[in-house]
This record gives C-alpha cells, structure tokens and sequence, in this order.
C-alpha cells in the first residue's frame, strides 16, 4: 500500500543510546525493536520538514518526538502533501487524490481508534508521537469506499513526519 519504491533512501539518523551520536562510515544503525536497520523513503516535503516512509512494513519510527494538540495539523498538512506517492500503481488502479482533505487528525495518546494497533506494533513511545490522520479522497466514493476514507499513522521524529502506517 505504501509506495516505497519511489522518492530518495535517507538513512536514518538514530543513535545508540549512551553514545555521543558519533559512527564510523557505512555503520548500520539500529532503530527500531522490531526491524534492522531503518531505511526511509523520501516522499517530500512539508513546510521545512521532510515526510518519509519505511521500506519495511514492520518498522517502527526511529527516535520519535512527542506530539500535542496544536501539532496535529502538521501531520494533517504532511500527509496531504504526499499524497500521490502513498499509493502505489501495482496495489491499486490509478488513485485520484483530487480534492483530497483531512476530515480531522487524532492524537493516538488519546486512547482513540485505531490505537490498540498502533501500541502493539511500536509502543507507547511511538504511540505519545503518533497522529492518526483522517482523509478524504472524494473522487474515489464510487471506486472504493475504503481508499476514499483512509487513516494513516504519522508519527513526528527529529527528521520530521514519518507515515508508518495506514488502516483502509
């Protein structure tokens, strides 16, 4: 579902703890519990920050930054900035994100849908920085219900947002 065949690999820039962030060249970096090394995609931009994916489906977000209330929006404003590129081609016929909006963006440490799932695939660290933004595509209400109404989990890092994961 996510595209991340396209944009630009950004290593990550995770360090291990108790260390003083400084790595020999080429060091693979551990970033997550669950995945080797965290390889993002860059989708692009948002404002100044980067917005990036994972290649791995099973990758939790590196180094995550707590979020509040009045950052919600830029996770809103992230996702729609790339939002062509979370689809990709081979999984689904030609999605048209025009016209596209969030319906409204939900602070997973909130304890609201989809939450559970987000707390058992990364934690309640990942969960404190991640934001579970609601859109809208509608021109695809007659192709398909659940792309047109998708959720996606966007978590803030100290490289910007990362969109970890969706739920269609």
């Amino acid at each position: 579902m996510l595209a991340v065949g396209c944009g630009t690999p950004v290593e990550s820039t995770a360090r291990a703890p108790g260390t003083n962030g400084s790595r020999a060249p080429g060091e693979r970096v551990q970033s997550s519990p669950r995945g080797p090394a965290a390889h993002f995609v860059l989708l692009g931009y948002s404002g100044h920050l980067r917005v990036v994916a994972f290649r791995r489906a099973d990758t939790c977000p590196p180094r995550p930054v707590a979020v509040s209330g009045k950052q919600a929006i830029g996770a809103g404003e992230a996702v729609l900035a790339v939002l062509l590129k979370l689809f990709s081609p081979r999984a689904y016929p030609p999605v048209n994100v025009a016209g596209a909006y969030v319906l409204h963006d939900v602070l997973a440490s909130e304890r609201r849908f989809p939450y559970l799932v987000a707390r058992s695939e990364c934690g309640e660290a990942v969960l404190r920085a991640t934001v579970f933004v609601f859109t809208r595509l509608p021109r695809e209400e007659s192709v398909s219900a659940s792309v047109a109404h998708g959720i996606f989990y966007v978590a803030r890092i100290r490289a910007g947002w990362a969109i970890w994961g969706a739920y269609f």
